[in-house]
This record gives C-alpha cells, sequence and structure tokens, in this order.
C-alpha cells in the first residue's frame, strides 16, 4: 500500500498504468491490485472496487488460480445492476471461462447465457455481438462443433480493436473455430483474417 500512496503523494490524478511496476514480476503486479483494491474500499470509491476485482480475476486466471480468479470475478458480477457497463460482461466471461478451466461446463455456459440476457435487457447489440461470439468459444471449448459452426456462418467478419485490456476479446473466435474446423476452406479464410488481425 505505501509504494501506491508515494505514487499518489501529491497528485490530483493518476494514469492506472502509472502505479505499476510490470518489470518487477507479476507478485509485484498482484500486491498493487491487493493495494488498490483496499484504497478504493477505504474511500468507498465502488466502481474502483469493481474495476480491481476485475483485474485481480484475471491476474489469477492467467496464474491458473481459479479460484481466487472466480471469487474476484463473481464480485463484480454479483454487482451487476451497479457494476460499469464494460465490466459486467467482461467479468462475467472470465467467470466463464474460471467454471469451464474447473471443469463446471454447465455454469460455465449459464454464465454466458447471462451477458446476452444482459445485452437483450440493455438493448446492445455490440454487447449481444460480443456474448455470441463467446458463447461460440465455449461451444467450441466443450466439444460442440455444431454450435460454434453455426455462428462462423453469420459471424461478422470486419475487423474491431479493444481499446482497453479486456479479459474476452471476439475477435479471435472466428479465427479459432475455423482452425478447429480444418477444411482447406476454413483454413483459407482463418490466414486471411489473422493477417487482418496482425495489421491492425
Amino acid at each position: 500500500m505505501s509504494l501506491v500512496l508515494r505514487k499518489l503523494q501529491g497528485r490530483r490524478f493518476a494514469l492506472f498504468e502509472d502505479l505499476f511496476e510490470t518489470n518487477r514480476g507479476v507478485a509485484v503486479v498482484v500486491v498493487t491490485f491487493i493495494a488498490l483494491l483496499e484504497l478504493a474500499r477505504e474511500r468507498n470509491l465502488a466502481e474502483s472496487v469493481d474495476w480491481a476485482q476485475y483485474f485481480r480475476g484475471c491476474t489469477h486466471y492467467q496464474q491458473n488460480d481459479l479460484e481466487t480468479a472466480a471469487r474476484n470475478f463473481a464480485a463484480v458480477v454479483s454487482e451487476h445492476r451497479a457494476a460499469h457497463g464494460v465490466l459486467l460482461p467482461q467479468s462475467t466471461f472470465g467467470l466463464a471461462s474460471t467454471h469451464q478451466a474447473q471443469g463446471l461446463v454447465e455454469p460455465a455456459r449459464d454464465d454466458a447465457a447471462t451477458v446476452a440476457k444482459y445485452a437483450l435487457e440493455m438493448n446492445n447489440p455490440a454487447m449481444l455481438a460480443t456474448a455470441r461470439a463467446f458463447e461460440a468459444h465455449l461451444a467450441l471449448l466443450q466439444r460442440r462443433e455444431g454450435v460454434a459452426a453455426r455462428w462462423v456462418t453469420q459471424a461478422d467478419r470486419n475487423i474491431r480493436t479493444a481499446p482497453m485490456p479486456l479479459f474476452y476479446v471476439p475477435n479471435f473466435t472466428l479465427v479459432e473455430i475455423l482452425l478447429a474446423q480444418g477444411t482447406p476452406a476454413s483454413l483459407e479464410e482463418a490466414a486471411r483474417l489473422l493477417a487482418r488481425l496482425h495489421e491492425v
């Protein structure tokens, strides 16, 4: 906490990434997240707490600490009416991926379905498209190739960049499924899409 407080001392504003010393390793990044989470709780900054829990969930997922990842993602998802519009779906994708990695197939599907339902409630077509892409990604992981293949037939081929550090970026799902199909045509399309992604 003292390192974070020193970096904030005398400043009205600090960029989020300036608070981290990524060159010192993952353990220092995790400790910084914990310090930011405690600081946000002390100051009653609910949205900051959600962001800290989201990033902690991502970090623990990457470290294969699935129990801790699930707890952090679930904490954000449980605040679904108050969570930031980006955080809720991304935390839910993180929770679904964590459940999938734990072998909890049905909870993973249920998690994915909640994002689609939320997108429909919010009348948010972009979020709905991302939710459908994630459902196809999950279907592929669960060996439900038919579901994934049906999504491919209507998938948007436009490449969009993600301006924020997101847990799930739908651009890769189409490529992932096309590669899994393994036909000459699907491999050729996957190669074209990967080349376009590389350009972005």
